[in-house]
């Protein structure tokens, strides 16, 4: 049994042997190293880019011409990459309620275009909106 015991645990130490081996070359390791410093650097040196405006969409989750402009909006999702994001104001969260009321929604859907700073710049009317309008009002100049 004891000889067995040894068998056993000579294999296991032959085993680690091969996955880690103790020996290598410095330089091998050397190079990685640099290596990994460089993409590190290069992942610093990307700033994330920050979309200048935001689409505000006020929805009702349960109601069907939300979650058709819901669906349109997924469908351009692509497009609004670095040029706009999209928060969701639903009349289903209890935080969000205010935001019904400061802005003055009374229809639903609406979509609101601010830009960082929140400033309105445009406001479409309630109603579901096609993926051209919105992206023809996300190309308008801000005045």
């Amino acid at each position: 049994m004891f000889l067995q015991l040894q068998k056993g645990l000579f294999v296991m130490i032959l085993s680690v042997a091969f996955i880690f081996p103790l020996s290598g070359n410095a330089s091998d390791k050397t190079v990685v190293h640099e290596k990994s410093k460089k993409d590190s650097a290069m992942v610093q040196s990307k700033k994330p880019v920050v979309p200048a405006k935001t689409i505000l969409f006020f929805m009702n989750p349960n109601g069907h011409p939300c979650q058709m402009q819901n669906a349109i909006l997924d469908g351009i999702k692509d497009s609004l990459a670095g040029k706009a994001t999209i928060k969701y104001i639903k009349t289903s969260e209890e935080s969000d309620r205010d935001a019904f009321d400061s802005y003055g929604i009374r229809g639903l859907p609406s979509l609101i275009i601010v830009d960082n700073n929140g400033k309105e710049l445009k406001r479409f009317s309630p109603g579901i909106q096609s993926k051209e309008d919105i992206l023809a009002a996300l190309k308008e100049k801000v005045k």
